[in-house]
């Protein structure tokens, strides 16, 4: 058999062994518990201007940067830490969970000097100061070779030719740290690295996109990662009902109902088997409908009932991450709740 009939096989097999798909919704707590720490202030992300080609570029970098002096062409790399320091505000105000302090003064602020930290915390009333860095950015090239068809004009016929092509290779690396005002104390320290690669032929070298784009991609991609740091969040998960084998009427029809989104009705007769039959399918999907409602500590009882009953590994596991599940949820309110207190 072919290799993508089998897995043509294997999809049709789990779809057929998997009742009604149920999405959820689930609240995690933040990482850092920030809950008296919601009014922030956010500082613009400093850079290192230049390439890193060595220790020593970086060292420069850092003393010339420090001093107030130009050092290369950095502009793409200040746009781009003026482009992180914008998307991580706009990201942290989304949350409504952070209460963003900007303010002129801030640009003066030297986190190394206490009576700085002490200003900032007595004229603008801020919890805490986030301050920002690109560490590294830059995109290098190279030149390679490709064997390609080309028609060749005075064969009149297609060969095999070798194509000039470059490969671009781009990569930053960006790091947060969030400075508590009450005592001046660091509370996180986070870096982040990522890259991004391409390759067109030299007859396509417009197509070669400008590193601001890149650069831009990857903040992207890591400014989200920073605020699930600092904010409960919620995520969205599936869940599937299992298929009952037991050709009941009632268990078909409550099926039907999960699929049409009457949760409610659907669960009561599920619960109505389960105890009329100990249907393992009847009480499993009962469980996982009490957790679609939010209801995880009735999902946790009768997934235990289960237990007791049917050595299941599904139910074992469902048991497992609703209960986890229900941990991360109180952790996160209890951040939204002390934050409430705190403002």
């Amino acid at each position: 058999m072919k290799r993508s009939n089998i897995i043509a096989l294997i999809f049709i097999l789990l779809l057929t062994s998997c009742g009604p798909t149920m999405h959820l919704q689930r609240l995690k707590p933040a990482e850092v518990d920030m809950s008296d720490m919601r009014r922030l202030a956010v500082l613009d992300f400093d850079y290192y201007p230049g390439k890193i080609d060595s220790i020593g570029d970086l060292v420069v970098g850092i003393i010339v940067r420090s001093a107030g002096l130009d050092y290369g062409d950095d502009y793409q790399i200040r746009e781009a830490a003026l482009y992180a320091t914008d998307t991580l505000i706009t990201a942290l105000q989304d949350t409504k969970y952070f209460n963003i302090v900007d303010s002129p003064e801030l640009s003066q602020v030297n986190l190394q000097n206490t009576e700085d930290v002490e200003k900032i915390k007595r004229t603008l009333g801020v919890n805490a100061i986030l301050t920002g860095r690109l560490n590294y950015s830059d995109c290098q090239q190279d030149k390679f070779t490709k064997e390609e068809k080309v028609y060749d004009s005075i064969k009149k016929q297609e060969v095999i030719g070798l194509i000039p092509w470059v490969r671009q290779n781009c990569r930053l690396s960006l790091s947060y740290r969030i400075t508590k005002t009450t005592d001046n104390t660091l509370v996180i320290r986070k870096s982040f690295s990522d890259n991004r690669e391409e390759a067109v032929s030299v007859s396509n070298l417009s197509n070669l996109h400008d590193p601001g784009h890149w650069y831009q991609q990857m903040i992207d991609g890591i400014i989200p990662k920073i605020v699930r740091q600092l904010a409960p969040y919620t995520i969205t998960e599936t869940r599937f009902l299992k298929v009952d084998k037991t050709y009941d009427a009632e268990m078909k029809r409550a099926s039907a109902l999960a699929k049409a989104g009457n949760f409610t009705q659907a669960r009561d007769i599920f619960l109505q088997r389960w105890h009329a039959t100990t249907n393992l399918a009847a009480g499993y999907n009962a469980a996982i409908l009490y957790e679609v409602e939010g209801d995880l500590e009735k999902a946790i009882k009768l997934l235990g009932e289960i237990i007791n009953i049917y050595s299941d590994h599904s139910v074992i596991n469902e048991h497992r991450r609703v209960i986890e599940a229900l941990k991360e949820r109180r952790q996160a309110e209890k951040q939204l709740r002390e934050s409430a207190t705190t403002q």
